[in-house]
């Protein structure tokens, strides 16, 4: 080993080179892809932004080369945020507000479904920070991305909660010694009553459940027609 160490050394040097080399064709290669993919999802999730009360909303994945290598490859990537008309795009986690980050989410997912073969899809309260007709938007996303696998999904706003195919209500309750969790399927009276005191609390009136009903009436009408019935 001691006679032959300096060919040897010569002839892993030449490996090396060859794996560098190998290696940086490849994650150029992968820059490339990433570089048209990220073109191709910031469109489509800026288009779905915008269908959810943002106009001005802009949102861009940025894929930055880096100097060294990891086991992603050569690339950083970060995703970028504008909500309003002349703000600079800077990342997600630094200017989004909570109601923004669960619009950049839910149009991510729904986008995104495309591409996966998934059965059931969990949203725990995906519409924080939103209300009026970003809600009602949220909704119509939930109701298209419920075209292609079951969607469950635990809200406290009307619009969202009326536009459920099937309603489960959960509350809690204590026993002497626990807590407990209960869950009922609601049938259309009980979807009324829940509805009514999502929207007034204590204080329902025949009014509030009148307004309740008519809600539903017209999720189901906008339902069928999201799913081109």
């Amino acid at each position: 080993s001691l006679e032959t160490i300096e060919e040897n050394i010569k002839g892993l040097e030449a490996q090396l080179g060859k794996l560098q080399a190998q290696l940086e064709v490849k994650a150029s290669n992968l820059s490339l892809v990433r570089q048209k993919a990220a073109e191709k999802l910031s469109s489509a999730v800026q288009e779905h932004l915008r269908d959810l009360a943002m106009p001005q909303a802009v949102f861009k994945i940025q894929v930055i080369p880096q100097s060294d290598f990891g086991k992603f490859g050569r690339d950083d990537v970060q995703l970028l945020f504008s909500a309003n008309l002349g703000q600079q795009l800077r990342p997600v986690a630094k200017v989004a507000s909570g109601g923004e980050l669960s619009r950049i989410f839910l149009a991510l997912k729904t986008v995104l479904m495309r591409n996966f073969n998934y059965s059931t899809m969990i949203f725990d309260e995906v519409d924080t920070g939103v209300s009026g007709l970003t809600a009602q938007r949220m909704a119509e996303k939930l109701v298209l991305i419920s075209k292609t696998c079951q969607v469950i999904c635990v809200t406290h706003l009307p619009p969202v909660a009326c536009m459920a195919d099937t309603h489960l209500c959960i509350k809690k309750y204590q026993t002497t010694d626990n807590t407990m969790t209960q869950v009922n399927s609601l049938d259309l009276a009980g979807k009324i009553a829940e509805i009514s005191n999502m929207m007034a609390g204590d204080s329902q009136t025949d009014l509030t459940k009148d307004s309740a009903a008519q809600m539903l009436k017209i999720a189901q009408e906008r339902k069928l027609f999201l799913r081109g019935y």
